[in-house]
C-alpha cells in the first residue's frame, strides 16, 4: 500500500507541476494600433459672369416660341411636328463683343453684341449683312451654365421670340 500511496504520491506531484509551468507561462498579445488621418480641402466655387458663359459655348435653338400676328409657332429640337425649323441656327459670343450668327440654312453671319444694361439682362446683337432686321434686342430671362433664354420683339417682322438655347454638344 506504501508503494501504491508513493506512486500516487509521484502522480500526483507530477501533473500538479505540469500545470504549474504552463501557468507560469507568459502569453504574448498582439496590439494593432490604427490612425486614421483626415485631409480637409477647401474648393471655392467661382461664379462666371453672364459674358463669360454666354463667351463659354457655341449656343443652338433647343425650343422656341414664335408669336407672329396673333399666330403661336412652337419649335422643339428634334420633333417631327415643327411648324418651323430652327434646327440650323447656332449663336457664337466672343468676349470682344464679337460673334457669328448662322441662319436655319447654314448661311453665316457676323455680329457684334453688347449688354446694354449694366445687370446684363438686355442685350443688342447686329447682324452684318442680315438685310431683314439687322438688330435685335434681346431680354435675357435667364443665363446659366447648360442654357439661356432670351426674348425679342421684331417690328419689321411684326413677331415676338422666346427662346431657349442650349450648348452645342
Amino acid at each position: 500500500m506504501k508503494i501504491l500511496l508513493s506512486g500516487m504520491f509521484l502522480f500526483i506531484s507530477f501533473v500538479i507541476f505540469s500545470s504549474l509551468s504552463s501557468c507560469a507561462k507568459d502569453t504574448v498579445t498582439t496590439v494593432t494600433k490604427t490612425d486614421t488621418v483626415v485631409v480637409t480641402d477647401t474648393l471655392t466655387a467661382t461664379s462666371l459672369t453672364k459674358t463669360q458663359i454666354l463667351t463659354g459655348h457655341t449656343w443652338e435653338v433647343e425650343e422656341a416660341y414664335n408669336d407672329i400676328s396673333g399666330t403661336v409657332y412652337y419649335y422643339q429640337r428634334d420633333s417631327a411636328t415643327n411648324a418651323i425649323n430652327l434646327g440650323g441656327i447656332r449663336y457664337t459670343f466672343n468676349t470682344n463683343g464679337t460673334g457669328t450668327y448662322i441662319d436655319g440654312n447654314g448661311n453665316p453671319y457676323n455680329t457684334t453684341w453688347h449688354f446694354t444694361t449694366s445687370d446684363e439682362t438686355n442685350m443688342q446683337i447686329n447682324f452684318t449683312g442680315l438685310s431683314s432686321n439687322p438688330t435685335d434686342n434681346w431680354t435675357m430671362m435667364s443665363i446659366t451654365e447648360s442654357f439661356f433664354t432670351q426674348s425679342t420683339y421684331v417690328p419689321s417682322l411684326g413677331l415676338v421670340v422666346t427662346a431657349e438655347c442650349v450648348p452645342v454638344p
